[in-house]
């Protein structure tokens, strides 16, 4: 249920974004700012920097359940630090902004000991007092592989 809800989410994302008007982001806002922001605070394991990227009421949907709300997305931060994963890329296929309202799509590598955690996201993002905030993200595993030394 949780798959076809993420696709159907792309796939409308996917088709706003084909309308008029809708633009390609240009660096740094809000797209690339949130990511760098999210792999920066994420390794530094500052898990409330990272929640501070979420809006208030934001909904994070994963392989480990569904979260709301900043308090819930930190345990969610939490427990990915508390295996001390650290992620290596987060890379973007797809960004768009209209507006207030913006979403990214892509990859995930995150290193946990010996092994590498493939992930695919997509997150939603809506200018809230002035500041780009994540409302929903969807982080989906895609695998794993041994790391490469």
């Amino acid at each position: 249920m949780r798959n076809l809800a993420a696709l159907l989410l792309i796939f409308s994302l996917n088709t706003w974004a084909q309308q008029p008007g809708a633009k390609p982001l240009s660096s740094p806002e809000p797209g690339v700012q949130v990511r760098q922001e999210f792999l920066r605070a994420y390794n530094a394991k500052d898990a409330d920097a990272v929640v501070a990227l979420y809006a208030d009421d934001a909904t994070l949907v994963s392989d480990g359940g569904t979260f709301r709300g900043r308090n819930e997305i930190r345990n969610w931060v939490r427990g990915g630090l508390d295996q001390g994963s650290r992620l290596e890329a987060i890379e973007p296929s797809v960004e768009r902004s209209s507006g207030t309202l913006a979403y990214g799509t892509g990859r995930t590598r995150r290193l946990v000991g010996s092994v590498v955690h493939l992930g695919q996201y997509l997150i939603v993002m809506e200018k809230i007092g002035g500041e780009w905030k994540i409302v929903q993200h969807f982080s989906l595993n895609a695998g794993e592989t041994p790391a490469v030394n």
